[in-house]
């Protein structure tokens, strides 16, 4: 998910340069973009609640790094919330494009 989300942000600042510019690979230097935010708010939540979810997963890293403590696994359960962001940021750039 957070490198679908990294294909869209690719997308995204090559067809919308009025938001700025775009490393790939580099998700979480986005998350504070107002830019991002106003125009995009659809795909700025979806953006960054897969990033945030993955950073606290083992796929990121073994410790939390404001905590301390341990990661965990991402659960299914997820799913069933990310589903209507990743809905949401889709009819975004749908209605926009």
């Amino acid at each position: 998910m957070d490198v679908f989300g990294d294909w869209l942000l690719t997308a995204l600042y090559r067809h919308d340069p009025s938001i700025g510019t775009y490393n790939p690979g580099t998700v979480g230097s986005v998350l504070s973009s107002t830019r991002l935010k106003t125009k995009y708010p659809a795909i700025h939540a979806m953006v960054e609640s897969i990033h945030n979810k993955r950073y606290e997963s083992a796929l990121s890293h073994a410790r939390q790094r404001h905590t301390g403590r341990p990661t965990q696994v991402i659960k299914y359960t997820y799913l069933r919330k990310a589903k209507p962001l990743v809905r949401a940021a889709i009819a975004e750039i749908a209605a926009k494009w």
